[in-house]
């Protein structure tokens, strides 16, 4: 049970890989080399924590030692190789959450311009984020949104913000599972340069291991529970906007980079 209720957070470490497709329009030949990048992405990022944690688990002087400590890589690297080589991986841990901060401006910042583009919010708001630097053709309104936005998220509690993230992945893969179902049966991915092997096995293996995490969170009354409604309550809020607003439009035509 607690290995189930600490999958949520655990899904958190590895997510990021799907990041390539809000670049989609800035990258070419995007329906073949779009699907080619996230399995990469996927396939590398997994490789780097798993090897490193496995390493770790296996070769540490004493496991109730390494379970106990503070920061467990410390104590495995302060052990096996000393102190000075400790801090040069710290300092390079460091540079590298550096770079992941930069890449996830990035591609937040794309995505909300995306929401300005396509004119998802009031026309003023929409027209704002949807602007484009005249020097260096970056979108910087929305860039310093999303700037803005992160720094306000440093304020929050750091365990139940974790936990909180952790939630809305696992319900944004569920969603993604539903999607790839339902696309493949009314044939709305029939046109995809991609084709998921083994169909439906992954998605139908996914909902079962989300069904199971959600289930182990919603056991836990002091973070699991309330991180679960709010990420209920946020569904809620953009499902009722869909309904309110964008959908009363009528038909919604999304704009490409080449309308641009």
């Amino acid at each position: 049970g607690v290995i189930g209720a600490a999958t949520a957070v655990a899904l958190f470490a590895y997510n990021g890989y799907g990041a390539a497709v809000y670049l989609g329009e800035e990258t070419q030949d995007a329906h073949r080399g779009i699907a080619r990048t996230v399995l990469w992405a996927l396939g590398i990022t997994v490789a780097a924590e798993l090897i490193p944690v496995t390493a770790v688990l296996m070769g540490a002087p004493s496991l109730p030692g390494l379970f106990g400590a503070d920061n467990m890589m410390e104590y495995f690297i302060t052990a096996r190789a000393g102190t000075t080589l400790n801090n040069v991986l710290s300092l390079t841990v460091a540079l590298a959450i550096f770079n992941a901060v930069l890449a996830i401006i990035l591609v937040t910042a794309r995505m909300i311009f995306s929401t300005g583009r396509d004119t998802t919010w009031p026309s003023p708001v929409s027209r704002a984020l949807a602007s484009i630097h005249p020097r260096f053709g970056s979108p910087w309104i929305a860039t310093i949104g999303a700037g803005l936005i992160g720094a306000g998220f440093c304020y929050a509690d750091e365990r139940f913000l974790l936990v909180v993230t952790a939630t809305t992945i696992i319900a944004i893969y569920a969603a993604l599972c539903v999607a790839t179902l339902t696309g493949r049966r009314n044939g709305s991915t029939s046109h995809a340069a991609y084709r998921m092997p083994w169909f439906p096995v992954a998605p139908v293996l996914a909902l079962l291991a989300i069904g199971y995490v959600a289930y182990r969170n919603l056991l836990d009354p002091e973070v699991g529970r309330p991180s679960l409604l709010i990420t209920v309550g946020i569904g809620i809020v953009f499902a009722a906007y869909y309904l309110l607003v964008l959908r009363r439009r009528g038909a919604w035509e999304l704009r490409g980079a080449a309308d641009d």
